[in-house]
């Protein structure tokens, strides 16, 4: 379904941010990364934003965060086996590492990559 979705959202929406969470960039099934993969390929602006360049304190991070919300044990594997996960970096065309950086600056960062494409 997410791949289906990745599709649908880009044909409806052309002119537009889209934030796609985890669960649209992750695929264990090889056809549908394909897909999504095909799909994304003429875009230049896909982001892949994490907390660091260190994948361990990216998780530690991001777990920090979410203790916040949930205990949910379940949740915090699901959040490591995102960032671990190889699909994100194949289809994410460039990488911001947001530890430490407000969200005004990591938008800024996006829009200044973007003016230079």
């Amino acid at each position: 379904m997410e791949a289906y979705a990745v599709k649908r959202i880009l044909e409806e929406y052309k002119h537009a941010v889209i934030d796609f969470g985890a669960g649209h960039s992750v695929y264990e099934d090889m056809g549908l990364f394909q897909q999504v993969e095909k799909t994304l390929k003429p875009y230049q602006s896909l982001f892949l934003l994490l907390p660091s360049a260190d994948k361990e304190e990216s998780i530690q991070l991001l777990h920090q965060r979410l203790q916040q919300i949930t205990d949910d044990k379940d949740v915090f594997e699901l959040n490591k086996h995102f960032v671990t996960h190889l699909s994100n970096e194949m289809l994410a065309k460039q990488t911001i590492y947001t530890k430490e950086k407000s969200a005004d600056t990591v938008a800024e960062e996006i829009i200044l990559s973007i003016s230079k494409e």
